[in-house]
């Protein structure tokens, strides 16, 4: 599982290093966090533990 550094979204990181450990025989897997890359979720690139339970 390959993450990304905050401010930054699979498709520029996460994913090429992914690419290039499949490329060479290891399952991998890159993700964005959720607001991040191509999530629909308000509000966008924004980081805050706890948002979700102070928003409920």
């Amino acid at each position: 599982m390959v993450g990304v550094p905050l401010g930054s979204v699979k498709e520029l990181a996460a994913g090429v290093v992914a690419e290039a450990l499949a490329d060479n025989g290891f399952v991998a897997l890159a993700f964005d966090y959720q607001r991040y890359g191509e999530s629909e979720r308000e509000p966008r690139q924004y980081e805050d533990p706890g948002y979700e339970n102070r928003t409920k």
